[in-house]
């Protein structure tokens, strides 16, 4: 159980990182901000 939570988390940061660099190409300040408050 631990590893799949592990997974899980893993998964979640990595499409959290994508959605972060989307972010900051296309807005390079404030939808950022945002995703890091998100994380």
């Amino acid at each position: 159980m631990l590893v799949n939570y592990i997974f899980l988390e893993l998964s979640i940061s990595q499409v959290g990182f994508l959605s972060i660099l989307k972010s900051s190409i296309k807005d390079d300040g404030q939808a950022y901000k945002g995703n890091i408050a998100f994380a």
